[in-house]
């Protein structure tokens, strides 16, 4: 019997969805299916991997050390790259549009982030890892470059010399849907329970996602004050159900408290987190949120959801949208409370039975 190991994965949640777990149960039940089978991602990510046969999580003090997920990696990887992106003016751009008799415009630049490196202690985690399992083991780990032969597959990050440009360069290449399996993301036994003891009155819920992250992408961020907005327009429009807040701490708004009235599934237990939200989602009558990975999720989950972001994120979420679950995206990043609470009114109806058809709606 071969041990074949997949991971750890300590890069975006949104990532860890679309282009790692299908990957892990597709080869765990074709090329692994008779081997050991282990996967390793942070405590409470247990539903993503149903059919490994062990789930190691990663430590709680290498995760207080990741201060943005980036794709397989994170930020500040080696030497403060990836780092922010930002439009403005560079001194090559400006004076070669001078010199040509044009306007000199903003460039796309990538500036280092005042971060400690992070790939010598992924390093160490997977040593430690190494140390626990025999020599022979077969490792697949997104934050390396990995090729699989039979499939001619090729995915994760490769560091490229600079370009002369300044910075650094990496290619990041995630497994395509298409080379995954993809089922309904289902809660643990333990997850169900400890839903179930928090609230326990099923198809009453509607979720939540009130995404606010500082470092990466803040500019995706919906304002504080229209999600407290749009909690008071729900409890008012469906007196009947209770609003569940999602997300997780130093990740979402309502970290250090949730409005009264609604249901805190934020801070929860971290090594439960995931495995209780999935339990939620299985119930909810629908997902609300800003663009994220979360949303995803929700998704996955087989909950209704209205998404609202830019309007060229729709297609991606259409495209990842692999289930087929009704899905209405709004593409104004920048709704109104209104137009959400309306977009809500629609994918209830559009959720019926007889009604499953993706819509997005621009402004």
């Amino acid at each position: 019997m071969r041990t074949v190991f997949f991971g750890p994965f300590i890069g975006e949640f949104g990532w860890e969805l679309s282009f790692w777990h299908g990957w892990v149960r597709k080869m765990c039940r074709t090329e692994f299916q008779g081997d050991r089978k282990i996967a390793s991602s942070y405590a409470g990510r247990r539903p993503f991997y149903p059919s490994v046969d062990e789930f190691w999580p990663i430590p709680d003090s290498f995760r207080r050390e990741v201060a943005s997920a980036h794709g397989y990696i994170a930020d500040g990887w080696i030497g403060g790259y990836p780092g922010r992106r930002t439009w403005r003016y560079t001194l090559r751009s400006f004076v070669g549009d001078l010199r040509r008799g044009r306007r000199p415009e903003k460039v796309l630049t990538e500036e280092p982030l005042p971060l400690p490196p992070l790939a010598p202690k992924a390093e160490a985690l997977l040593g430690q890892m190494k140390r626990r399992l025999p020599p022979e083991t077969i490792f697949f780990t997104p934050w390396k470059w990995n090729r699989w032969e039979p499939d001619r597959l090729e995915f994760g990050v490769e560091w490229l010399p600079s370009d002369g440009e300044g910075g650094a360069r990496l290619r990041e290449r995630g497994i395509d849907l298409q080379d995954q399996w993809f089922e309904p993301l289902e809660p643990t036994e333990e997850g169900r329970r400890e839903f179930s003891s928090r609230f326990d009155e099923k198809g009453r819920l509607i979720a939540l996602f009130p995404r606010h992250r500082n470092l990466r992408r803040p500019e995706k961020n919906w304002p504080r004050e229209k999600y407290l907005e749009l909690i008071q327009r729900l409890q008012t429009a469906w007196p009947e159900m209770t609003v569940g807040l999602f997300g997780e701490p130093g990740g979402a708004y309502f970290s250090e408290g949730v409005p009264e009235g609604s249901l805190d599934l934020i801070n929860v237990p971290a090594s439960l987190r995931m495995d209780i939200q999935i339990a939620a989602l299985k119930q909810a009558r629908m997902a609300l949120g800003g663009i994220s990975g979360a949303m995803l999720v929700a998704l996955a989950a087989g909950t209704p959801s209205l998404i609202w972001g830019y309007a060229a994120e729709g297609a991606r979420y259409h495209r990842e949208n692999v289930l087929g679950t009704p899905l209405i995206y709004h593409a104004d990043s920048n709704a109104s409370v209104e137009a959400v609470l309306e977009l809500a009114r629609s994918l209830q109806r559009m959720s019926s039975p007889t009604a499953t058809r993706p819509l997005e709606v621009t402004k």
